[in-house]
């Protein structure tokens, strides 16, 4: 490739190697910053704000709304394992309030009508077979209640999971229960009595917490 000379004009000269190197080098890394920017506006979620600096790095700021949502949402998961701990009780209002604020939260945090249609769609196939298990009395109504809102908050990328760490967390505070249980009946000097009701609630509030981060509301 001919350059222009400087040194006596209307005369070309022909490229160093060092030069084309350059000039190669530094157009490569140009195209290749727009590519990585694009790129990664790409997979930036709808309902996050981002912004990006100069140096190329990505810094994610989460809505306010998606804040308060998260705050919500894991106080009432907090409150239902304490509740259902100590008086082995799960309060309604925590339900209807879970439910009351989905959709409202969720359009002020900037999430489309779909994705909610699609997390009201996973808590709705959560609370039938939860009624299922209901009727065959296995599950409390307080139980399916809250894996349905729950299921319906982390969404169906999520639920899956929800319901594996539901069962694993579940099994293990069962285990503990019982043997707090009889431990105290032995201390006490009566009989152990196997047909106690247990909490389950605990097990599908842990597993909500331990998920939430991975659910949409957890991007901030």
């Amino acid at each position: 490739m001919l350059w222009p000379n400087p040194r006596h004009p209307g005369t070309h000269r022909r490229q160093t190697s060092t030069e084309v190197f350059h000039k190669t080098q530094g157009w490569g890394a140009q195209h290749l910053g727009r590519h990585v920017e694009a790129r990664a506006h790409d997979k930036i979620p709808k309902h996050v704000a981002f912004s990006l600096d100069r140096s190329g790095m990505i810094m994610a700021e989460g809505t306010i709304f998606g804040i308060v949502a998260s705050l919500i949402f894991m106080g009432a998961m907090v409150h239902v394992l304490y509740t259902d701990l100590t008086q082995e009780r799960i309060h309604n209002w925590v339900i209807i309030g879970l439910i009351a604020l989905y959709l409202p939260l969720g359009f002020a945090a900037g999430f489309e009508l779909q994705d909610l249609a699609m997390g009201f769609g996973a808590g709705l196939i959560v609370f039938m077979a939860g009624f299922g298990c209901f009727t065959m009395g296995w599950l409390d109504a307080g139980d399916v209640k809250l894996a349905a809102v729950s299921a319906m908050w982390l969404g169906p990328t999520v639920v899956f999971h929800y319901l594996l760490w539901t069962a694993i967390l579940g099994t293990m505070i069962t285990f503990a229960i019982l043997a707090l249980r009889r431990k105290r009946a032995l201390e006490e000097g009566r009989e152990f009595r196997r047909g106690l009701p247990l909490p389950y609630a605990p097990g599908m509030a842990l597993a909500a917490i331990i998920l939430f981060p991975q659910s949409g509301w957890g991007t901030f």
